[in-house]
């Protein structure tokens, strides 16, 4: 009875905890309902969906591989080849199955690491007796790689082609070079023991003959006429010295820099100094005369172009490079109205920049307007990039 009593309580209408019950009965199967019949179609609907969209992309993928005008393969993560369009014949027969290890030697990373990562690498190698660059793309979501092959064997040809080219054009502008001092030195010759010796014997005649010229000529010509003699022996050794510089030869390029500095200082009113360091032998005539005409042309640019009252020389050596560095306090230039990177015209910078790549050497420069100019000059004295 007393059960009884309980449960005519419990299913009482007017009871809440009945009412309580019912709702969550209803409203669990409402959710089994929405749980089942949408929520899940639409869940399949979606990975299905998704499915195809990464069967179609792979399709589009594919596709666009095989028409690849460029050799293209494709790995596992074991590394064997599964696939290879038309084009990657040329690499090889039969390919499909190979472990790319053998075809590509050069390939020394983690093929199954490189795909989980989707990490890419670009390697090259010769193939074939052709050359490529290789580029290696991982691809996880659909657990391959593929590999593109870039021939550059046309590029490489002509870069070995402009390269031999280049290097012919050193050696010619390098034989001018020697032709021209070849020249300089005859014309040396030819001046001194030429019209040099000419004039400096009819100086003597006159000065050993002027009893005979007392009546002819009146002291003031006759003085005119032995200084004109001097100026002009003067001027023509200026010339030789010039074309073939004595100092240089007799006592090394130090000596000759200095007498250089020295003479441009007297002659131009322009303060010069000279620092050398590390110059205890002598480094070859070639190089020497090289050096020596890089400064004799730099201090000319100075004098005509720069207005500065002051240039310094510093030349430091050891036992692999020359560094040479010429600054003054003059004008200066614009870089961006004067192009230093081709030296096509202006300021001898032309001819300083081919004797310096002759020698396989560096040139820069340093210059802003109004605040002077720093050229910055390395030569290698083994001469390894020196084409002979």
């Amino acid at each position: 009875m007393n059960l009884q009593k309980y449960l005519d309580f419990f299913f009482n209408a007017g009871n809440p905890i009945f009412y309580s019950i019912f709702f969550t009965v209803i409203i669990m199967m409402i959710f089994y309902v929405v749980h089942k019949y949408i929520i899940i179609p639409r869940q399949l609907q979606h990975i299905t969906e998704l499915r195809n969209s990464e069967l179609k992309n792979a399709r589009l993928m594919a596709l666009f591989s095989e028409l690849n005008p460029s050799p293209l393969i494709r790995l596992n993560k074991e590394g064997i080849i599964i696939q290879t369009n038309e084009v990657a014949n040329i690499l090889g027969k039969s390919l499909e199955g190979m472990q790319i290890k053998k075809l590509l030697p050069t390939l020394n990373f983690s093929v199954s690491e490189y795909i989980t990562v989707d990490k890419s690498e670009t390697f090259s190698q010769k193939i074939n007796g052709r050359y490529y660059s290789i580029e290696f793309k991982g691809i996880s979501s659909l657990n391959i790689a593929q590999l593109y092959f870039n021939d550059l064997t046309e590029r490489i040809s002509f870069e070995e082609k402009l390269k031999h080219s280049q290097e012919q054009l050193k050696r010619l502008m390098l034989n001018q070079q020697n032709i021209i001092e070849e020249e300089k030195h005859r014309l040396a010759r030819e001046l001194h023991d030429g019209i040099c010796q000419n004039l400096v014997s009819l100086k003597m005649n006159l000065v050993n003959s002027k009893e005979n010229y007392k009546n002819s000529l009146d002291n003031k010509s006759y003085n005119y006429l032995i200084n004109s003699f001097e100026d002009m022996i003067m001027e023509i050794r200026r010339i030789l010295n010039d074309l073939k510089p004595r100092v240089l030869e007799e006592l090394g390029l130090e000596a000759a820099i200095k007498k250089l500095s020295e003479n441009t200082s007297t002659e131009n009113n322009i303060k010069g100094q000279v620092n050398i360091l590390g110059l205890d032998d002598r480094i070859g005539n070639k190089l020497e005369i090289t050096i020596y005409r890089i400064i004799q042309e730099s201090l000319t640019n100075i004098v005509k172009h720069s207005e500065a009252t002051e240039f310094d020389i510093n030349l430091i050596c050891d036992n692999q490079n020359i560094r040479l560095l010429i600054s003054d306090d003059g004008t200066g230039f614009n870089e961006q109205n004067y192009n230093i990177s081709n030296f096509n015209t202006g300021f001898g910078l032309k001819n300083i920049k081919e004797r310096i790549e002759n020698f396989g050497g560096t040139f820069n420069i340093e210059t802003t307007q109004n605040e002077g100019t720093l050229l910055l000059i390395e030569l290698p004295l083994n001469k390894k990039n020196y084409v002979p």
